[in-house]
């Protein structure tokens, strides 16, 4: 849902962060939505937080001018699920279906501080007012910025459904800047942060332009000795590196993946001597099908299928956040 939210062109803090940098704008403790690395996992932080986006923008932060303020109330809803069995240790057997929804945030001296929406938060525990403070700064990877900057708040559903000046149309995913530029600028490993600090590989459009047919040149010339070895009775495998390269350029990465499959699966024995050589490009085209198969786990969709499953996956949220509203 969170990698769904980039496609829509929704960013780690909503909006696209002022500063430029998504370390900037991540993990701010007005923003309860699956797209902060603070609510991504149930394993980081908020064990009973919903999986959702977030519904209304809570009050702005001025990190060069705070006060103590209350960001607004965010209540967990009415229909909020316990966590599934094994998320964690000792994990509640049900969650707060009601109340205000739990936030964290980084003070100077006393590291990292919880509290709740709602209430009158004291940012620096501290009785000088106003004050200059990072919030952010959670220490982790995509939230360890030292820049301070103002933080808004940000209705993620509204921008979905309506749009705004810079992407109009959220639910044609080919119009998001997300989905063709990379949305970890702050992270030059351009990762996500997973459970319990564990970095996962953010699949991105980038992500995957990225590495998609990198290597397929490196790779083809290595079976070049193969070239004319006959893989069936109308290819040759010289006929299915050059299909291979086609479909790459069509950025069709299955076509590619069938390809090298079949490749992989009918090159020819080789001597003992050769054998080593063989081993090697066995090895290549493996890391290379491995490359296609990450990439093919985010397929490109054409416009028209894109916006299906988008109006498909919003239709559900709607229609289930109507029924609990209307008690059936």
């Amino acid at each position: 849902m969170h990698e769904l939210g980039h496609n829509f062109g929704l960013h780690h803090g909503g909006e696209i962060p002022p500063t430029g940098v998504e370390d900037d704008d991540n993990c701010k403790p007005n923003y309860p939505s699956i797209m902060s690395y603070t609510y991504q996992f149930r394993e980081n932080n908020d064990i009973c937080r919903p999986l959702d986006y977030s519904n209304s923008a809570l009050s702005s932060l001025n990190e060069q001018s705070l006060t103590d303020s209350n960001v607004g109330s965010y209540q967990y809803p009415s229909n909020n699920s316990p966590p599934p069995t094994g998320t964690a240790p000792g994990q509640p057997l049900s969650c707060p279906t009601s109340g205000e929804r739990s936030i964290w945030w980084s003070t100077p001296n006393n590291g990292i501080v919880s509290g709740t929406t709602g209430v009158t938060n004291d940012w620096n525990l501290n009785t000088a007012s106003p004050y200059s403070q990072n919030l952010n700064n959670l220490g982790v990877t995509g939230c360890s910025t030292g820049t301070s900057s103002t933080l808004d708040g940000f209705s993620d559903w509204n921008y979905i459904k309506t749009g705004n000046s810079i992407n109009p149309h959220p639910l044609n995913f080919r119009t998001s800047t997300n989905f063709y530029q990379s949305v970890v600028s702050g992270n030059d490993t351009n990762t996500e942060l997973g459970p319990l600090g564990q970095d996962v590989t953010e699949i991105t459009s980038d992500a995957v332009k990225g590495f998609r047919g990198h290597h397929l040149d490196d790779l083809f010339d290595k079976l070049k000795p193969f070239a004319s070895s006959q893989v069936n009775s109308t290819h040759t495998i010289k006929q299915l590196m050059d299909d291979a390269n086609t479909q790459n350029n069509n950025n069709n990465v299955w076509g590619v993946y069938s390809d090298l499959v079949q490749i992989k699966n009918n090159l020819p024995p080789v001597t003992i001597s050769s054998q080593e050589n063989r081993t090697a490009t066995l090895q290549d085209i493996d890391s290379e099908m491995n490359s296609f198969a990450v990439a093919g786990t985010v397929p490109e969709f054409g416009p028209v299928a894109a916006v299906i499953l988008a109006i498909s996956f919003i239709s559900i949220m709607i229609i289930s956040k109507a029924r609990f509203r209307v008690g059936f």
